[in-house]
């Protein structure tokens, strides 16, 4: 006896629900009447969600995972399913990967502060999925006030805006997935100057032993109100590390210093950008470009 396929990909969305409590299409081939079937050595974190048919194998999703379980690089279920029948003396295996996709879920609320004579073009923010979503979105607005990357979600202005508040609503959305909407407020204003990096492009030798500092103006924000991250999939391959030093007049600086995670490949060179989040709701991104990566020498 044995599976129709020893490999099983099989992608569950969050919002077809019309596939929950249905088996994956796929059967024993000439399994007895005493077949009996379990998962083999399944510890993967979402396996509670899913159970195996025992007379067929086939693995049936009971329910979609909440999303705070999801973190980066485990949106994948991996099962092995093991038939045995004592009539036949056989075996039979198969791996199934289930690729959870759930709606992706954006910091709320949105809201970022502006000078009323910030130049056009200039990048406001950057719509992240929480948790480092894994697949690819596509980002649309209808805004004349802004332009949205449809690939990469990074927000700039489009249009000279006067002091006030300017609600903006995106929409983003997955392959096979219901689109869902982001809301943006934008408040401009004549005299409030957020926390920036002071240089939004920079580069990295990876065999640097102290990596490279950013150094970030405050402006009205205190060190306290500053916090970063790394977006997408290059996170794995960055290690960042928040540097407050205090300053003669008073107050602190704060400077971010960045280094290639050891023990990682994402190539001999490659690009990863950090993001700047200050409490009072505005951000700042800048690109770090590495290089001078080892080829092939590390781990995935």
């Amino acid at each position: 006896m044995r599976f129709d396929e020893p490999l099983i990909a099989v992608p569950v969305y969050e919002t077809d629900t019309s596939t929950f409590g249905k088996p994956i299409s796929y059967s024993v081939l000439n399994c007895a009447a005493d077949c009996k079937c379990v998962f083999h050595g399944s510890t993967e974190p979402h396996s509670p969600f899913t159970e195996v048919e025992p007379q067929t194998g086939q693995v049936i999703v009971k329910s979609f995972p909440p999303n705070n379980t999801f973190t980066a690089g485990r949106y994948t279920t991996r099962l092995t399913v093991v038939c045995t029948s004592s009539a036949l003396d056989a075996e039979a295996r198969t791996t199934v990967v289930v690729d959870w996709h759930p709606i992706p879920r954006f910091r709320q609320p949105t809201a970022i502060t502006i000078l009323g004579n910030t130049p056009l073009n200039t990048w406001l923010t950057l719509l992240a999925p929480e948790n480092q979503f894994p697949y690819q979105l596509q980002y649309t607005t209808t805004s004349s006030a802004v332009e949205i990357d449809p690939d990469t979600g990074a927000v700039t202005l489009l249009t000279a805006l006067l002091p006030g508040s300017y609600p903006i609503v995106f929409t983003v959305s997955e392959v096979a997935q219901a689109p869902v909407n982001v809301s943006l407020n934008i408040l401009v204003t004549s005299g409030f100057q957020s926390a920036k990096f002071r240089e939004n492009e920079v580069a990295v030798v990876c065999d640097s032993l102290t990596g490279e500092d950013l150094s970030v103006d405050l402006g009205t924000d205190t060190a306290a109100d500053v916090e970063f991250d790394i977006f997408g999939e290059q996170a794995k391959c960055v290690v960042h590390q928040k540097v407050t030093l205090p300053q003669p007049g008073g107050g602190f600086s704060v400077s971010v210093n960045v280094q290639k995670r050891p023990n990682t490949f994402c190539g001999v060179t490659f690009e990863a950008t950090l993001i700047l989040h200050s409490s009072s709701g505005s951000s700042d991104a800048a690109v770090l470009k590495f290089s001078g990566c080892p080829a092939g020498t590390e781990t995935e």
